[in-house]
Formats: C-alpha cells, sequence, structure tokens
C-alpha cells in the first residue's frame, strides 16, 4: 500500500509538468515562453499547496482537489497565441496536456474504486509519455513546465 502511495506521488509530480496554447494577437516565441513558464510556476505552487495523500484511500481526494488547478492551467495556456513557426509544437504540448488531464481524471476514478492496480497502470502510462512533454516543454522554451 505505501509503495503504491510514493509511486503516485512520483508520477504525479510529472503530471503537473505537462501544459497547453491559443487566443489573440500571436506572441513571440520568448513572451510565448515566458507566459507558459509564469503559468506552469503557478501550477506548481498551487499543487504543492495540496497536502499529499497520506495513504492510498486518499489519492482520489488529492487528485480530486489537483485536477482544477491543472484545468485552469492548461486553459490559461490554450488563450496563449503562440507565434506560427511554434504553432504545429504547441498543438502537440496541448494535447498532451489533454491525455495528461484525461489520465488525472482516470486516476481520480480509479483510486476512488481503491483499484490500486488501475492507478499504478494509469501512471505507468503517464510516464511513458513525460518524457516527451518535457521535450516539447524545452522546444517551446519553457524549462518551467518540463519536471527536472
Amino acid at each position: 500500500m505505501r509503495l503504491g502511495a510514493c509511486l503516485f506521488l512520483a508520477a504525479l509530480s510529472l503530471l503537473v509538468s505537462a501544459c497547453g496554447g491559443g487566443g489573440n494577437d500571436p506572441l513571440t516565441r520568448d513572451e510565448y515562453a515566458e507566459a507558459a513558464d509564469e503559468i506552469c510556476t503557478e501550477l506548481d505552487e498551487e499543487s504543492e499547496a495540496i497536502a499529499s495523500p497520506t495513504s492510498p484511500d486518499r489519492v482520489d481526494e488529492y487528485v480530486d482537489e489537483l485536477i482544477p488547478a491543472y484545468e485552469d492551467a492548461l486553459e490559461r495556456l490554450k488563450q496563449l497565441e503562440p507565434p506560427e513557426e511554434t504553432q504545429e509544437t504547441v498543438d502537440e504540448w496541448i494535447g498532451l496536456g489533454d491525455e495528461t488531464l484525461a489520465r488525472l481524471n482516470e486516476v481520480r476514478d480509479a483510486a476512488g474504486e481503491g483499484d490500486e492496480a488501475e492507478v499504478r497502470r494509469i501512471l505507468a502510462v503517464v510516464a511513458s509519455t513525460n518524457g516527451r512533454v518535457n521535450e516539447v516543454a524545452r522546444e517551446l522554451g519553457a524549462p518551467a513546465c518540463a519536471s527536472e
């Protein structure tokens, strides 16, 4: 049980690094990166303020608190208008962010049902794609949106 909670927390720290982009006047590459980094930094701060679960049966409550912060950050990132030359990369990044949000909901539901095996399976999927999330964030010049 304890290992499951530890694995969850380790994988969840990777989840909060995923982000997205699209809105008004196009930003420059540097402006886009700066705005994305600011949003991701705020998300990191919000997620750190949420009390970590002390047992596997609290994981669903933790993720339930995290989801609104993640949704807000993702929506704010989608409102940014990236420069045309990075649009394809940003679209990929947004897609990865949407996938991460879907996985967060799946983790919450599986944890709420007490299905630790399913939680681990979902987190393995997240971990397998997180490398690409980090690559894309770095390609966009937004290191705060990449997990270390």
